[in-house]
């Protein structure tokens, strides 16, 4: 039976302390794979393991309820078509959420640094004055680091390109393309951002009387 070694001993370098939490067995014939080694979501330091089975999801609950039972309280909720387990060792927050994938099952397993300590407030990203942030999430490895912002606010999508254009170009990126189109969430517009060597895109649309922002990051060495 495969233990989570590798995740511990991958995710150390982003979380200090990690040397510290418990591993855990691997459910029987699971296949594992590292989604992200150093991630921060919302400033919070994680990192993410695809768990890949040909059980059911239910028998993957099974087994981490079995095993986290053991030391500390279990709690399970849905988040929408998965089903999660969560547990909590000392600083150490593990959750599990998973959903059917062919005849098995497919999940992650992410493990975050509960102690506010060792969380790190991400660097500003400008924002028009009432914006709500609805995630922040940076990814960092050895080779390339990125960055998701996601937001939303009541001003117009016209308001919130004038901001940007403004905004951006003050901290070094050119605008290589402006484009109109037709996003899920209706009509948008995407700035195609550059500033040597690294690349952005920023998208705009207007959904239900809000504005959402979507920027994505990638370093490109």
């Amino acid at each position: 039976m495969r233990r989570l070694a590798a995740l511990s001993l991958l995710c150390c370098p982003l979380l200090p302390l990690a040397s510290e939490c418990p591993e855990f067995a691997a459910p029987p014939e699971a296949r594992l794979s590292l989604v992200a080694q150093r991630m921060l979501i919302n400033g919070v330091p994680m990192a993410v393991m695809q768990i890949d089975s040909p059980q059911a999801p239910a028998a993957l609950l099974a087994h981490y309820r079995r095993v986290w039972s053991a030391g500390g309280e279990v709690t399970e909720y849905p988040v929408g078509a998965w089903q999660a387990i969560a547990t909590a060792r000392a600083h150490c927050f593990y959750t599990f959420q998973v959903k059917p994938a062919g005849r098995g099952a497919s999940g992650f397993l992410s493990i975050s640094d509960a102690d506010n300590g060792s969380v790190r407030q991400p660097s500003a990203f400008p924002m028009p004055g009432g914006s709500q942030l609805i995630n922040d999430i940076q990814h960092e490895d050895a080779i390339r680091n990125g960055r998701t912002v996601f937001l939303s606010n009541a001003l117009t999508m016209e308001s919130n390109a004038i901001f940007y254009r403004n905004n951006l170009m003050a901290q070094g990126w050119n605008i290589a393309t402006e484009r109109r189109l037709n996003t899920k969430r209706g009509p948008g517009i995407v700035f195609d951002l550059q500033r040597p060597p690294n690349l952005a895109m920023l998208t705009i649309s207007r959904s239900e009387g809000r504005t959402y922002v979507l920027f994505n990051y990638m370093d490109k060495p």
